[in-house]
């Protein structure tokens, strides 16, 4: 994995799969990190970034859609993926709320 990011840009969709299988393995969101060579120096952002990423592959589809990315041979970087993301929770937030 180290490799791939090294040589270029990786599929958000893809790690977050490989993400979530290494949970259903038993691995803790700290040693998910670690293995995969992000920084642990601060553990709490560790843990956000790897469930970002997990929550990147859970909205494949709403992602591709708002970016427009049809092709399944491409992908966005990780970080338009999370900032999308993070739009689609404040969107659902904000439609929890106005149902209340």
């Amino acid at each position: 994995m180290r490799k791939n990011r090294e040589r270029g840009q990786i599929n958000p969709f893809k790690l977050g799969k490989i993400f979530q299988s290494e949970l259903k393995r038993g691995l803790t969101q700290i040693q998910i990190a670690k293995k995969y060579g992000y920084s642990v120096n601060d553990e709490k952002k560790a843990c956000s970034y790897v469930c970002e990423i997990i929550g990147i592959a859970s909205h494949e589809k709403e992602i591709r859609e708002k970016l427009q990315i049809f092709d399944t041979s491409k992908f966005p970087s990780i970080y338009k993926a999370i900032k999308v993301l993070r739009e689609l929770k404040l969107q659902e937030k904000g439609e929890r709320e106005q149902k209340c």
